[in-house]
């Protein structure tokens, strides 16, 4: 029996909805805020936080560096 174009076209369209239907959830969970998308209380995003302390530290250590280096007067 030969299948006719009307009968490919269903098995096709079923194949499509079949394959969007496991792609959604997928596709969906994407869209989750990231660590760098969720801004906190003062409005810093983590990953900014972590950069301001980062900075923070390397400025702490050059001004320790620059006063031990200092002579006395």
């Amino acid at each position: 029996m030969r299948a006719t174009p009307a009968a490919t076209k269903s098995s096709t369209d079923r194949l499509s909805v079949r394959t969007f239907l496991l792609l959604l959830p997928l596709a969906l969970a994407a869209c989750g805020q990231s660590d760098n998308d969720a801004a906190g209380p003062d409005g810093v995003t983590p990953a900014e936080a972590r950069q301001l302390d980062d900075a923070a530290k390397a400025i702490d250590i050059n001004t320790t560096t620059a006063n031990a280096t200092e002579a006395p007067q």
